[in-house]
């Protein structure tokens, strides 16, 4: 007999899950996205995340599930004239937004100095890796 038991980590992902995806619907009904502001229904979604799971080792299973969230949105919340703009919102999510929301937690952080790269970038320096 197989009894399905959730571990608290997947209690608080399914939780978290279902709270974001409220967050982004609610989102998405006052400003419908489009390729300029998905940025910010994104970084909407990570705040909402930090509040759900606090734990810092999960960042990377916090980010997989804003992004998951947010093409279920796109998908399912979203009314597009055409399937070519709801595939180029989807494709900015899974090409831009993972950099997205690593570079936006770095800066709050503090581990990502953007006067500094302003700086370098002056002096002719185009790397944001320096």
């Amino acid at each position: 007999m197989y009894i399905n038991k959730m571990t608290t980590l997947e209690k608080k992902l399914s939780s978290a899950s279902k709270e974001l995806y409220k967050a982004g619907k609610l989102w998405v009904k006052i400003t419908p996205p489009n390729p300029t502001n998905i940025v910010f229904l994104t970084i909407h979604l990570v705040k909402e995340i930090q509040k759900c799971i606090r734990d810092p080792s999960l960042g990377e299973y916090k980010k997989e599930l804003v992004i998951s969230v947010l093409k279920e949105i796109i998908n399912n919340e979203v009314k597009f004239d055409d399937d070519i703009k709801r595939e180029a919102i989807i494709f900015i999510i899974d090409e831009t937004m993972p950099a997205t929301i690593d570079m936006t937690i770095g800066i709050a952080k503090g581990d990502f100095d953007l006067g500094k790269k302003f700086k370098r970038m002056r002096k002719g320096c185009t790397l944001l890796c320096c």
